[in-house]
This record gives structure tokens, C-alpha cells and sequence, in this order.
């Protein structure tokens, strides 16, 4: 059973980043499509999602709404 579109991102799904204009398309050409590997809920912040690209093998920190689900893990 696959998960509902508008769930929240978990550990090990396959995101690329949404934005406004062609902002995700560029960074996508750039870093490719990423794994999410850490989810932090800090006391006083909203929850932070570390995501490594695949292409870049860079490590960057972003908030839900700034990614999409490509693949999730359990699907």
C-alpha cells in the first residue's frame, strides 16, 4: 500500500526540490535527485529534512515544502 501525496518525507525517500519558477528545474541539472537521510524536529524551529544529492554528493537542510517525493520508500 503506497502512501498518501500529501504525507511528509521519510528517511531513505527519493526527493528533488520544488520552487517557484525554473529554480527547482536548475537546481535539479546541478544536484540531480536526492535521498533523505536525517529528519530533526528542534524544540522551537519546524522539522528539518537533511537531504543528500546524488549527483553532487552534497548534503543540504530544507523545510517540507521545499521538496517533493519522487519515490517513497515504501513504494
Amino acid at each position: 500500500m503506497s502512501r498518501s501525496w500529501m504525507e511528509p518525507p521519510r528517511i531513505g525517500d527519493i526527493v528533488r526540490l520544488s520552487g517557484p519558477g525554473g529554480m527547482g528545474r536548475t537546481f535539479k541539472r546541478t544536484h540531480g535527485v536526492g535521498i533523505v537521510t536525517k529528519i530533526e524536529k528542534p524544540h522551537d524551529r519546524r522539522i528539518e529534512y537533511e537531504v543528500k544529492w546524488l549527483k553532487s554528493e552534497e548534503r543540504m537542510r530544507f523545510n517540507e515544502e521545499d521538496l517533493i517525493v519522487v519515490s517513497d520508500v515504501d513504494g
